[in-house]
């Protein structure tokens, strides 16, 4: 190996050689000269005109071209080339500022070319390029803005001394293919990097490398026999000093000082010993470069850096780790424990762990207990078999730990008890596929705590068999990914259990694992706008989570989805097969759907439970075999919504057991194209009133075998039942519509389009009333459009109560054609509820088809009520057995016909406020709701209370004689049938008009003919009285 110290006095002297032979060529110089781009091509082209100011071209007595100022619009400022050139020559002292080169030598014979001392500016390629000559010396010059400022290829024993190189966009100094070069005395900064080299035996000493973009010092290519000493490093965005080559040997590295940057040395381990690293400096600390040790502790906080390279059992304790760009590497080493340390302003990777493949798979590396605070990467992993990271604090990092481009087939990592804030990711293992390899890992990762992860908190890619359980993570973007491209070489189940997530944009990511298990089970996950996103995978059982936010599933094959709280989400499922979904609540969405199907195969959706969502509750957009079992939909505009297009289509489709509420739309068969084999029953659905919609609606198009059976359709929008398009083997049976609100359009079922053979039978459609609101006059129970033909309609129960408070109603509608409202071979027609039972015909089926039912069902009357007992079982829901069903003495159908509640004993209320109760109405058959029924001014319980008849006008009347009439006897409150009410020997009607008080015993005529002094108040009186009590009578009368 060389002597660096040796090597150093050769530099000086070479050093001192050159500055006498400056100083020399220097003393001749003038001021400078404006010329034109120069082109030499052979020694006869060294003239005045192309700026030779002096010498013959021989070793002693060199051309001299100087003191020039070119700036030019040519590519090059000064260009020498061809192997003609042989005459030695200097450049020196000029000022060039060219387009791309400013001084560009190629191939001229070697050791011919000196250039001294010159600036230049602001080339897009290289302030000076020499290419093949060897020998060159590049001295004292100052080069900036260009892309690179000194560039030699080929140039042997090269010396690049003393220059200035700044500001260059990419190298101060670069050299590829070139050996023995001298770099000494140089100032590379605010490059982007600083020197950067390729060759052998290279010398680069005493320069100053400071606060270049990237990397300050950088050895590439496997560069060799280098000595790398004395420079003065700070500052640099990347590394100070970084061998990029394993390869890398004979290096020495020596007395460096390195400020706020480091060094990156990873030589293979069987030529890390040909690399001496000694007294260096960073920030004043020591370089720790160990190689082959066995059994030690570094526990002195004495060091910048640390590097281990093939070392066994080394703990490395409480030390503080700053401000450099890497803190400890280890490399091919095993049983290393890092603990209680500090890292803090670590420009890449605090630790950085680089282990060979498929190695060490019993000896651990341990890293516990130790704080990392702004570094790049707390912990970067390239390939180790077993690695325990626990206990750790990372702040503000971009990764909190790191497993990269590993090619370890199986790795075991344990990462728990880590706090993590304030990272792009916490944990990132990002494995490279290796098709010798089936992946089996043992990922480990628990109860670990991570806020503000601006990426992902955890990522995984390419990697089987994980634990992820009781992790707390918040404030962060995505939580947990896994994923690869080769899922076929995965082996292992990942368990994703008992975490806790808060205020996440994504909770969980799984894509492309067709073949591994993944069990999902216990996490809450709050205030996260997706819980799941998981794609091109198989195998999953997502059980007793709390979730927020959308669960989204696509390309994804058997899903076992159960016992799940989802707040503000939603479950959208895309090509996806083998679907099940149980036990789930969904409600308060943010999104319009709560569950999404797109072109996917064997659902099944069963104890579901959806409210208050904005659009639709279940919507299909093409599904073959779906389930719908037991789901209760509420507070949403439509319950289920079928869509088929011409390319996909809605197959085989069950919906039953389910329960629709406070919708506008119960189950919605929409536009499409064909759907088949679609069942829908023992449902019960309420649509809103006033919607314009139907409990259940099939829209245009059309379709092959659908059943609706044995649903409860409370409709308060338009229709029950509406069906459109073109159907064959449509059958509806044994449905109860009771029809909420009933305008000029509505009616219980209604089939319009091409529809022939459709069968209606066992329904039973009721016109609900409010019985304590308003009576309404209902449209039709059921309609037939003119486009339906062939129907076969019997043994339904058409009722409404409408026909007890008006003279016509219509039930049904026909008016299609050949529609038969019976069953001729049973002899048995439908039952409805206006039918007398005497006629032994049906006729008010109205309509255009002249329709009739020749065997209607006659109704019957069990308690004499004069309601038909289905009426009273199903509509009104009194007794049939009981023709006064609250008991209150009076009959329902007399309480029904004056608004009374036959459910309630109201008989001692007084509705009209007559002072009759409404029993004694019923008892003398005046009206509960008219305080007049005879309209003769007198209240029905005044006449009731008198012994009058309150349903006959007797106003006029003098039942007692006495010269008062009714109302005259109703005004002084006399009692008609007494003609001396008062007792006092007069008639009621002789002091009534003589202006005595007929009811005062003690106003009356003296036995004298002297009249009352006060009579002629009381005629007065009387007067106005009665005129009052006319005028109240006829404006009651009007």
């Amino acid at each position: 190996m060389k002597n660096y110290k040796s090597l150093f006095l050769i530099i000086l002297v070479i050093s001192s050689g050159l500055i006498v032979s400056i100083t020399n060529v220097q003393s001749k110089l003038k001021m400078y000269t404006t010329h034109d781009s120069i082109e030499i091509a052979s020694d006869s082209d060294f003239t005045s005109a192309n700026g030779v100011v002096g010498g013959t071209g021989t070793i002693n007595d060199p051309y001299i071209i100087s003191n020039l100022k070119i700036q030019t619009a040519s590519d090059y400022g000064i260009y020498i080339h061809s192997s003609s050139v042989t005459a030695y020559f200097i450049i020196v002292n000029c000022s060039i500022e060219a387009i791309k080169k400013g001084i560009y030598i190629d191939s001229v014979a070697d050791g011919t070319v000196r250039i001294e001392s010159n600036t230049i500016l602001n080339g897009n390629e290289e302030g000076i390029y020499i290419y093949g000559s060897n020998n060159p010396s590049i001295i004292n010059n100052t080069i900036t803005g260009s892309n690179k400022g000194i560039n030699i290829y080929g140039a042997n024993s090269a010396i690049i001394a003393n220059n200035t190189c700044l500001a260059n966009s990419d190298a101060g100094i670069y050299s590829t293919g070139s050996d023995n070069v001298i770099i000494t005395g140089n100032n590379c900064s605010f490059n982007n990097k600083g020197i950067d080299i390729r060759g052998d035996f290279f010398t680069i000493a005493n320069n100053s490398i400071n606060n270049n973009d990237d990397i300050g010092l950088l050895m590439d290519n496997g560069s060799n026999d280098e000595i790398i000493a004395n420079n003065s490093i700070e500052s640099n965005k990347g590394y100070g000093i970084y061998l990029a080559k394993e390869t890398t040997d004979t290096i020495e590295i020596v007395n460096n000082t390195l400020v706020n940057d480091g060094m990156f040395l990873a030589p293979l381990k069987e030529k890390a010993n040909t690399i001496i690293v000694k007294g260096n400096k960073v920030n004043n600390k020591e370089v720790g470069y160990f190689v082959n040790n066995d059994t030690k502790n570094i526990d002195t906080n004495i060091y910048g850096q640390i590097f281990l390279i093939d070392c066994t059992n080394i703990n490395i304790k409480s030390l503080t780790i700053s401000n450099t760009d890497l803190g400890i590497l280890i490399k091919d080493s095993k049983s290393i424990t890092v603990s209680g340390n500090s890292f803090e302003n670590i420009y890449d990777n605090a630790i950085y762990i680089m282990n060979p493949v498929d190695q060490y798979a019993d000896e651990e590396i341990i890293i516990t207990s130790n704080e990392f605070t702004n570094s790049y990467n707390g912990i970067m992993v390239y390939n180790t078999k077993s690695l325990n990271v626990t206990g750790n604090t990372i702040n503000e990092a971009n990764k909190g730990m790191c497993l990269d481009y590993s090619t370890t087939a199986n790795i075991t990592l344990t990462f728990k008890d880590n706090i993590i804030e304030s990272v792009s990711y916490g944990l990132d293992i990002n494995k490279k596929y290796n098709t010798n390899y089936v992946i089996n890992d043992n990922i480990t990762i628990v109860n670990n705590e991570i806020v503000d992860a601006n990426n992902t908190a955890f990522d995984l890619i390419y990697v089987g068999n994980v634990t992820f359980d009781n992790n707390d993570i918040s404030d962060s973007e995505k939580v947990f990914t896994i994923s690869s491209s080769y899922g076929e070489a995965l082996e292992g189940n990942t368990y994703i259990t008992n975490n806790n997530i808060e205020n996440v944009d994504r909770a969980f990511t799984i894509a492309n694992l067709p073949e591994k298990f993944t069990e999902i089970t216990n996490n809450a996950i709050l205030s996260s706008n997706t819980s799941f996103y998981i794609s091109y995978s198989s195998n999953f059982e997502i059980t007793s989570n709390a979730l927020s936010g959308n669960s989204n599933f696509n390309e994804v094959t058997n899903i076992t989805f159960v016992n799940a709280e989802i707040d503000h989400g939603s479950i959208n499922l895309d090509t996806s097969r083998n679907v099940f979904l149980e036990d789930l609540n969904l409600h308060d969405g943010t999104s319009t759907k709560a569950i999404h199907i797109f072109d996917s195969e064997n659902l099944t959706i069963k104890n579901v439970i959806i409210s208050n969502y904005e659009k639709i509750a279940i919507d299909v957009y093409a599904a073959d075999g779906l389930i719908i079992n037991n789901t209760i939909i509420s507070n949403v505009d439509s319950g289920i919504e079928l869509y088929a297009d011409y390319a996909k289509k809605v197959d085989n489709v069950i919906i039953t057991n389910s329960q629709i509420s406070n919708c506008n739309k119960g189950i919605y068969v929409a536009s499409g194209n064909i759907f088949n084999n679609i069942t829908i029953s023992y449902n019960q659905i309420t649509t809103n009133v006033g919607s314009s919609y139907s409990g259940i609606y099939f829209a245009n198009d059309g379709g092959n075998n659908f059943v609706i059976d044995n649903n409860e359709i409370n409709s308060g929008g338009t229709i029950g039942i509406y069906i459109r398009g073109q159907w064959e083997n449509l059958e509806i049976t044994r449905n109860v519509i009771n029809i909420i609100e009933n305008t000029v359009s509505n009616a219980g079922i209604r089939l319009e389009g091409d529809i022939d053979g459709a069968i209606i039978t066992y329904n039973k459609i009721f016109d609900i009333i409010d019985i304590n609101g308003e009576i309404r006059r209902i449209y039709c129970l059921i309609s037939l459009s003119s486009t339906i033909s062939n129907a076969l309609i019997y043994q339904n129960y058409f009722v409404s109560a409408s026909y007890l408070f008006f003279d016509q109603i219509t039930l049904a509608i026909d008016d299609g054609s050949n529609n038969l409202w019976y069953n001729d071979e049973i002899k048995v027609g439908n039952y409805w509820s206006d039918y007398n039972g005497t006629t032994g015909t049906y006729t008010n089926i109205q309509g255009t088809a002249s329709s009739v039912d020749l065997y209607p069902i006659s109704g019957t009357d069990i308690d004499g009520d004069g309601l038909d007992d289905i009426l009273e079982d199903v509509v009104l829901g009194t007794q049939s057995t009981d023709a006064d069903t609250d008991g209150d003495g009076m009959d329902d159908r007399w309480e029904l016909k004056y608004g009374l509640n036959p459910l309630t004993d109201d008989g001692s209320d007084d509705k009209d406020s007559d002072g009759l109760s409404n029993l004694g109405e019923y008892t003398n058959n005046t009206d509960p709701t008219d305080s007049d029924t005879d309209d003769d001014a007198m209240p029905d319980g005044w006449e009731v209370d008198n012994n009058l008849d309150p349903t006959v006008d007797d106003a006029n009347e003098d039942p007692d004689e006495d010269g008062l009439t009714n109302i005259d006897e109703f005004y002084w409150t006399t009692d008609p049938h007494n003609n001396d009410t008062d007792g006092d020997g007069w008639t009621d009607g002789y002091e009534a008009t003589n202006g005595f008080n007929p009811i005062d015993a003690n106003s009356h005529p003296e036995e004298t003919t002297t009249k009352n002094p006060f009579s002629f108040l009381y005629f007065v009186l009387g007067l106005l009285g009665l005129t009052i009590l006319a005028i109240k009578t006829n404006k009651s009368r009007k």
